[in-house]
């Protein structure tokens, strides 16, 4: 959803991209990366972008041309090095996590350790595991599944077995027809009917 539309040549989606204010890092000249708007921001193309090349690559350049892999790499590191950070929580707290996280893994055997490792801090931010895991616990409906399927991706990144049962069973609770949620009749509530 947060993609460009209409490119579907993975090379393309990257061919804009222009030296970022580090020798290692790559970023998008068209973006405003000031921008802070609450609901379209402009700076989540940024990795939208990496993620239609990814998927429009399907693998077969990520793994054949350093040069398309070396791109995603210094885009993602572009990421990481800035954190951008949004005035509405959502961005912060599950769209940037759960986005970042499907990168990584669709890039795991290419990812330097330093921007692994960067990753996961703000990962962390959307799991159980960050220091926000007693409030995400405590979220309802779709949050709480967004924020099970970010902890999902954060267990699957560390191998930590533990961390993905609890996300399935957070993931589980929103299943047993609560006030928030699914209910018996197909209805969805969230934030009240």
């Amino acid at each position: 959803a947060n993609a460009i539309r209409g490119d579907h040549d993975p090379i393309k989606i990257l061919d804009t991209l222009v030296q970022g204010d580090f020798p290692e890092t790559l970023y998008f000249p068209d973006i405003d990366y000031t921008d802070d708007c609450r609901s379209l921001w402009d700076v989540e193309r940024h990795y939208g972008r990496i993620e239609q090349a990814l998927l429009a690559d399907k693998g077969n350049l990520l793994h054949s041309d350093g040069d398309f892999r070396e791109k995603i790499i210094k885009a993602l590191r572009y990421w990481v090095k800035h954190d951008f950070i949004n005035p509405n929580w959502w961005h912060n707290d599950i769209g940037v996590p759960r986005n970042l996280a499907d990168i990584s893994i669709a890039i795991y055997e290419y990812l330097p350790q330093d921007i692994y490792d960067d990753i996961l801090k703000i990962i962390s931010r959307g799991s159980v595991a960050g220091e926000n895991g007693s409030e995400i616990r405590n979220w309802t409906g779709a949050n709480k599944i967004w924020g099970a399927a970010t902890t999902m991706r954060h267990a699957v990144l560390t191998c930590d077995a533990d961390l993905l049962s609890e996300a399935v069973a957070m993931a589980s609770t929103e299943l047993n027809y609560n006030f928030e949620g699914i209910h018996r009749d197909g209805s969805f509530f969230q934030h009240g009917a």
